[in-house]
């Protein structure tokens, strides 16, 4: 498949996008608990996806762009409170499943280039 593919692992155009979108979703946490208030909605469960696949339990490429997800606390936070919604196991099950195959290929490309 074209995601094992390393010459889109070896392009970070994505990477300055990503780190600007970051510092957004930090500030709109800052300011409530949740994307739109009080209490999760479809857009934290549409985001967490994006974001939660990135983190090291899952595939690691935050780490593999070289991206601290610590240096955002509202948003480590809000993952954390996600993971704690019911459903959220079994619907993440099938990217558990695949994680590990995937996250190799990643760390593979990491020691190879020296990400």
């Amino acid at each position: 498949p074209a995601l094992f593919k390393k010459e889109l692992l070896q392009d970070n155009s994505h990477v300055p996008q990503t780190s600007g979108v970051l510092p957004t979703i930090e500030r709109m946490l800052s300011q409530q608990k949740w994307l739109c208030g009080d209490v999760p909605t479809v857009a934290d469960l549409s985001l967490y996806c994006e974001i939660g696949q990135c983190l090291d339990k899952f595939l690691g490429l935050f780490s593999a762009a070289k991206i601290d997800i610590n240096s955002y606390p509202k948003i480590k936070a809000w993952c954390e409170e996600c993971e704690k919604l019911p459903g959220f196991e079994s619907s993440h099950k099938a990217l558990a499943d695949v994680c590990p195959t995937v996250k190799s290929k990643v760390d593979e490309f990491k020691i190879e280039s020296k990400l």
